[in-house]
């Protein structure tokens, strides 16, 4: 699912990928303990692993470490 004309995201039940095709290289990982999941990031893309992996969190939804996944509210749920 194309979310912007530089962002694309698929997902399923315990999995999701981000495609950013933008200036930006990312490497490393980032887990969460609340829900869990595990994000890995690996040049343009975020694959993440973990319950409700395409889901941000509401408490970082207007911080810096915004994930750029979808939120509860979203229409594409």
């Amino acid at each position: 699912m194309r979310l912007h004309r530089k962002v694309w995201l698929v997902w399923g039940p315990w999995w999701a990928v981000q495609f950013y095709a933008g200036a930006y290289l990312s490497v490393g990982a980032h887990l969460d303990l609340r829900r869990p999941y595990l994000d890995l990031h690996v040049l343009w893309f975020i694959i993440s692993l973990g319950r409700l992996p395409v889901l941000t969190n509401e408490l970082d939804r207007h911080r810096h470490t915004c994930r750029g996944f979808l939120f509860r509210d979203s229409p594409l749920l």
